[in-house]
């Protein structure tokens, strides 16, 4: 099937208004999830810091065994953590120590009344640098079995200066996630709409370069059959306007040139 050039021009503006919606939105969204993870990892990283300085290695050093969560020590640094879940409105199982533990981490305290003393934790590669060289870290959106989160890590040392273990402070970003999606959805919902009126725009305008083409074409049949009495239309000024005004002096010097033979 041949298509018209109107056609063809009004199919290749809905490609690429469609291909430039969706790249924008697309665009849109990995600026703002990584200006997110920014932000928050930064903001965690920055309570889990502030909230370390309050917790002396020597207590976590004395907390090895299950028994020990009955003492005193446990229960000091316990409380603690609920303080800092309640000060910066976070959730009270997204706060806890960790310390090494062969190739991973161990849980020490939680903020909840489940103590998981002993249990296994992944090691992340964020938290290297915080366990061996005592940098504060933060890792990007991840997720694991329990949903998606970015966490903020700190060290917690002995007054010798040894790192014994690290503050970890979670959130969750489901929810936040999800509004990024919505408000991108939004954008791009938005964009298709300018979009089709440009689209309509593109269409009006190509047909309109067509149909002035085609009364061409036909001037030019026309001229090919001996037809010079009829003048081509000049409209505009623009590149078709100065094919127009080609065409024209052709005319013209054509039918001047048959007067003259017919003069002979």
């Amino acid at each position: 099937m041949k298509l018209s050039l109107s056609v063809k021009i009004s199919l290749l503006s809905i490609v690429l208004i469609s291909l430039t919606v969706a790249l924008g939105g697309w665009l849109n969204y990995r600026q703002a999830k990584e200006e997110l993870e920014a932000q928050l990892g930064l903001q965690l990283e920055g309570i889990a810091r502030t909230a370390s300085l309050q917790i002396a290695g020597e207590d976590i050093s004395q907390i090895q065994k299950k028994e020990d969560v009955e003492t005193e020590t446990y229960r000091k640094l316990k409380t603690y953590l609920a303080e800092v879940v309640r000060v910066n409105g976070l959730n009270p199982d997204t706060v806890y120590v960790l310390r090494p533990n062969g190739n991973g981490t161990e849980f020490v305290v939680v903020a909840t009344d489940n103590p998981l003393l002993g249990n296994r934790y992944e090691l992340k590669a964020e938290m290297v640098p915080v366990l061996k060289e005592g940098k504060s870290n933060h890792t990007g959106v991840y997720r694991d079995a329990h949903g998606t989160w970015l966490s903020g890590y700190a060290p917690i040392s002995e007054k010798s200066g040894k790192i014994v273990a690290l503050l970890e402070v979670d959130y969750r970003v489901e929810v936040l996630l999800a509004h990024l999606v919505s408000n991108t959805q939004r954008i791009v919902f938005t964009s298709y709409v300018v979009a089709i009126f440009g689209i309509l725009a593109s269409i009006v305008v190509a047909q309109t370069i067509t149909r002035r083409l085609r009364m061409l074409s036909v001037a030019a049949e026309q001229m090919s059959l001996g037809n010079l009495e009829s003048p081509i239309p000049v409209v505009g000024k623009d590149e078709i306007s100065e094919l127009s005004v080609a065409l024209e002096r052709m005319r013209e010097s054509l039918k001047t040139s048959n007067e003259l033979l017919r003069q002979l």
